[in-house]
């Protein structure tokens, strides 16, 4: 029970003993002279007295009562509403950025299919989907998106994919291919250091 419900208890404890001893000293004001009487007419009498005093002064404290509850009940239901919408607002969120990780972690696995026999090609479709998945990153991890995130996670990997596409361009594979090697250990490290990040802000925010 908070300091405000306190408060309102003690009004509303103070206007019913109020509203009950206001008729109470009025009658005694007004007929005390008499004694207290031993005829049941006259306390029968007094009962129709104070029934009538109270009975409209109580029907109106209970119809404020009901509007107040009313009033309580609505903003209690309210507040429910909008915490479910914003809970409901945080899982789509998180769902989305899981979906979306977990889509850009597998297009690096995609470069080393078979099918992909033109590997600079190959490559700049990795960067073009480097550079979308960088756009989506902008809304959905926007609180992380900074030039520090950037500068350690994107730039690296960006770079990484560079290098391979001008690599499968300009040097003869055969001879390099220790150097693809190392190449692609750098690529899959600046990916695995970004999509961990990104996971890691999303278990902080979820």
């Amino acid at each position: 029970m908070n300091k405000k419900q306190l408060i309102w208890i003690s009004i509303i404890a103070f206007s019913c003993i109020l509203i009950y001893t206001i008729p109470n000293a009025i009658y005694y004001c007004r007929f005390h002279e008499n004694g207290l009487s031993l005829k049941v007419d006259a306390w029968g009498q007094y009962g129709d007295f104070i029934g009538g005093s109270l009975n409209p002064i109580l029907a109106i404290v209970n119809i404020v009562a009901l509007i107040y509850l009313s009033f309580t009940v609505s903003d209690v239901e309210d507040k429910r509403a909008k915490e479910s919408i914003i809970a409901q607002k945080n899982i789509a969120y998180t769902q989305l950025r899981y979906h979306t990780i977990t889509e850009f972690s597998s297009s690096l696995i995609l470069i080393f299919d078979e099918k992909y026999q033109d590997k600079a090609k190959a490559y700049r479709m990795l960067l073009i989907r480097t550079h979308l998945f960088k756009q989506s990153s902008e809304f959905l991890f926007a609180d992380l998106y900074d030039e520090t995130f950037q500068k350690e996670c994107f730039s690296p990997l960006i770079k990484s994919i560079n290098d391979l596409i001008e690599f499968f361009e300009t040097k003869d594979i055969i001879t390099n291919l220790h150097l693809i090697e190392e190449l692609n250990s750098v690529l899959a490290s600046a990916q695995a250091k970004l999509v961990n990040r990104l996971n890691e802000f999303t278990i902080e925010r979820s």
